[in-house]
């Protein structure tokens, strides 16, 4: 397992790639697959690679996200398509040509993800889930961990990242996971290699998210 989450990562090494994407599928009992998204570590990619998926339709999961020490990132999301079906052999390449696109900086993800949103959707008769960011300086020796619970929705998780990146926290490691409608989502972060400790900028993040 630990081989074939690193395989994607190697591969863009040899090959220089500026991004690979590769999917697995689980197979036809299981309407989960995993696709691994490997590419040069910068600022945002968590949020882009989300928005992407989202905005094709692909039901996001769970996703983990690993940087490496020699600058790559390694995000291997497990999506499902439509009504908790299999992603679909031809919405599966829309998407991997506008990640690649994405990548070369000729796609503007929110103006995709804004046309998505005005499309209709469909709600679920669920409760409401109510919102609960935390931001904990004690759980790990290396990064501040931000753990935010919520309702989800489309876009959620590249909307997440995009102000975790705004706020110029590099995230190293995250934990994404969907039950029902409810988002639970942590992300070890940290600014310039240190924790966030100020107790403005950690108020001014908990308002954001």
């Amino acid at each position: 397992a630990e081989q074939a989450l690193r395989h994607p990562v190697a591969q863009a090494r040899r090959e220089r790639h500026a991004l690979l994407v590769v999917g697995l599928h689980l197979g036809q009992r299981h309407p989960e697959s995993d696709r691994h998204v490997a590419a040069p570590d910068a600022p945002g990619l968590l949020a882009t690679w989300s928005g992407v998926l989202a905005a094709h339709g692909l039901d996001i999961l769970s996703a983990r996200i690993v940087s490496t020490a020699d600058g790559y990132a390694l995000d291997v999301f497990q999506v499902r398509g439509r009504a908790g079906r299999p992603v679909e052999r031809t919405r599966w390449r829309r998407a991997r040509a506008d990640l690649v696109a994405a990548a070369r900086g000729k796609l503007d993800v929110p103006a995709l993800l804004a046309r998505r949103r005005g499309g209709k959707v469909l709600h679920r008769a669920l409760p409401p889930v109510a919102t609960r960011v935390s931001v904990d300086n004690r759980a790990s020796q290396r990064f501040t961990v931000v753990d935010v619970r919520g309702e989800d929705r489309l876009g959620l998780l590249h909307d997440l990242a995009a102000a975790l990146a705004g706020a110029e926290l590099e995230i190293a490691v995250a934990k994404v996971a969907t039950e029902a409608n409810r988002a639970i989502d942590s992300f070890y972060v940290t600014r310039r290699g240190s924790k966030l400790t100020d107790p403005g900028d950690v108020d001014a993040l908990r308002g954001q998210l």
